[in-house]
C-alpha cells in the first residue's frame, strides 16, 4: 500500500519525467530490489497504481456516500456521486494525476492500458447507478450515458481544476453540469 501511495504522489508531485522504479523505492523507504520483487516493470506499477487510485479514491468514496445517504432514494445516490465527482475533479491530487495520465497515455502502452482499464471500471459502477436510477432505459443506453457522463465530468478539469483561473459567466459551471447530466440520466 504504502508502494502505492508514493508512486501516486510521484505522479502527482513531479509527473511522469520524475517516476522511475528507483524514486518510488527511495520515497517508499525500501530497496529497488524489494519493489522489484513486487513490481517487476514499471509498467506493472504504473497499471497497479491506478488501480489503487480507482479502488481507494473512487470506490471507497462511493460506499461512504451509498452508507451516509442510507433509505434516500437511487435518484439522490446518483446525485451525490456525480456531486462528488465534479468536485473531485477541481483537486490538486485528481487534476494533476489524471493529467499526467492522460499525456503519458498517448505516449505510453502501459499508461494507455491502465487508464482504460480504469476507465472501465469507472463507467461500470457509474452504469450500475444509472441503471438504479432510471430503470426504464436499455442496457445500451445505460453504458452509452455512462460513457458520456464520465467524459464530461473528466473534460470539466481544464475550466475547473486545481489552480485554473476563475472564468466570466461559468460561476455555476458545476451546478449546471451536474443539473445537465441528472435530466440526461432521467429521460426515457
Amino acid at each position: 500500500m504504502e508502494i502505492l501511495k508514493s508512486a501516486r504522489a510521484i505522479l502527482v508531485e513531479n509527473g511522469y519525467p520524475a517516476f522511475s522504479m528507483r524514486r518510488v523505492a527511495n520515497r517508499s523507504g525500501i530497496h529497488l530490489k524489494t519493489l522489484q520483487h513486487y513490481f517487476e516493470t514499471k509498467r506493472e506499477l504504473i497499471l497497479e497504481t491506478l488501480d489503487y487510485t480507482l479502488d481507494t479514491h473512487y470506490f471507497k468514496q462511493y460506499v461512504t456516500i451509498f452508507d451516509q445517504i442510507e433509505g434516500n432514494s437511487s435518484v439522490n445516490v446518483l446525485s451525490n456521486i456525480i456531486r462528488y465527482l465534479i468536485e473531485d475533479a477541481r483537486t490538486e491530487e485528481t487534476s494533476k494525476f489524471f493529467s499526467e495520465m492522460w499525456a503519458l497515455s498517448f505516449r505510453y502502452e502501459g499508461a494507455r492500458a491502465a487508464l482504460d482499464g480504469f476507465y472501465v471500471k469507472h463507467r461500470q459502477q457509474l452504469e450500475l447507478l444509472i441503471a438504479r436510477a432510471n430503470p426504464k432505459i436499455t442496457h445500451k443506453s445505460v453504458k452509452l450515458r455512462a460513457g458520456v457522463i464520465a467524459s464530461q465530468i473528466e473534460g470539466l478539469v481544464p475550466l475547473i481544476g486545481y489552480d485554473k483561473p476563475d472564468h466570466l459567466g461559468l460561476g455555476d459551471m458545476e451546478r449546471e453540469v451536474h443539473d445537465r447530466i441528472m435530466e440526461y440520466v432521467l429521460a426515457s
